[in-house]
Order: C-alpha cells, then sequence, then structure tokens
C-alpha cells in the first residue's frame, strides 16, 4: 500500500509541478508601446532598444522592468521622427552595464536603465530638426541656445505627457534624447530637466 501510494503521490507532485510551470506568465511583450502616429512609418522593435548591446541584452531575455524605458521613450522618438518628416536609425537605446562600459557610457547614463536613446540623422533631418527650434524660439539664428524650456514645452503638449526631456544634436547628425528615470530606477539618476545643445 505504501509503495503504491508513493508511485501515485510521486506521480501526482510532478503533475502539479508541470502544471505550474505550464502556467508561469509568459515573457512580457513590448505590446503596449504605442504604435507608430503617422501612416507608413515603422514601428519601433526590441531590435532597435538592444542595438549595439545584442550579446549582453538578447531582445528575448528582457523582464518588465528592463522594458520600461522601451516603452517611456517611444513616444518622444516617434515625435521626432515626425518633426524631421522621416525615420531615423536608432545607433543605441538601452545598455546593460557590461555594454555601457564597452561603449564608454557615464556611470550613470540613463542608458543603463533604457530612458536615453541616440539616433542617426541626415544632414536634411538635423536641418528640419534645427528649423524646427528656431521656429519655437529655442535657439536664435545662430543656432545659440537660448530658450531650452521652450523646447520642453513643445514636446509635453504634443504629447500630453508632463515629464521634462533633454536633447543634444551633435555635428555628426547624431542626436541624443533622454528623460528623467523613475525614482528607485537602479543605476539610473532621476533628476533631469530641459536642457538643450546644438554643435552644428
Amino acid at each position: 500500500m505504501n509503495t503504491l501510494w508513493g508511485i501515485l503521490g510521486g506521480g501526482f507532485l510532478a503533475y502539479l509541478l508541470s502544471r505550474k510551470k505550464d502556467e508561469s506568465p509568459p515573457a512580457p511583450s513590448p505590446a503596449s508601446v504605442p504604435a507608430p502616429p503617422a501612416p507608413g512609418m515603422r514601428p519601433l522593435t526590441l531590435d532597435d532598444y538592444v542595438r549595439g548591446c545584442e550579446a549582453e541584452a538578447p531582445s528575448g531575455s528582457l523582464d518588465k522592468a528592463t522594458l520600461a524605458g522601451f516603452r517611456a521613450l517611444t513616444p518622444y522618438v516617434y515625435l521626432i521622427w515626425q518633426v524631421v518628416r522621416g525615420e531615423a536609425h536608432v545607433r543605441g537605446w538601452y545598455r546593460p552595464p557590461a555594454c555601457n562600459a564597452r561603449r564608454g557610457g557615464a556611470s550613470r547614463s540613463r542608458h543603463l536603465a533604457g530612458y536615453a536613446v541616440d539616433m542617426d540623422f541626415t544632414p536634411a533631418q538635423t536641418a528640419a530638426l534645427v528649423d524646427k527650434l528656431q521656429s519655437l524660439g529655442a535657439i536664435d539664428s545662430r543656432k545659440r541656445v537660448i530658450a531650452p524650456s521652450r523646447w520642453g514645452d513643445f514636446v509635453r503638449s504634443s504629447l500630453g505627457i508632463d515629464e521634462n526631456v533633454g536633447l543634444k544634436i551633435y555635428a555628426s547628425g547624431n542626436i541624443h534624447i533622454d528623460i528623467g528615470c523613475p525614482p528607485g530606477t537602479p543605476l539610473c539618476d532621476p533628476r533631469t530637466s530641459d536642457w538643450l545643445v546644438v554643435d552644428v
């Protein structure tokens, strides 16, 4: 009897454990990421999010906390694409510590939590963004920054998001956008303000 119960009990226990494994929640997906706002605009993907750090952060291995930066910054990327009237190549976004160190990132970089993104612009796209900043009164005719908050005001009114935003335009055509991380986000400074650097 004890032997029979041992066999049946052990089988039942194995069955319960297999059900628990099968019923574990699925891996998080970026399904809640906003869709592109313009017809024909390609959607951002996790391949964009981990570009340059694929070895350290395979796109299929990201947990919910790691995906938070992807969801948070996606609307800003789409807005920039609308301003420059075209998509731009995403150079780098989320960087786990090992990748951030390999790429020479700052120790408190917002890339560490996915709250910063770098993109490559064509000369025409860079010119379109500069024109927009001038029309907002954020920079003057000589491309000197005079009112960075006007860029932030434009972003907030366009997206309906109460968040400060930083923007840097490099002479190379690379641009950097970042926002503050939520308080308590590991490795990431939550403080931010409207800041603007135009180096063209």
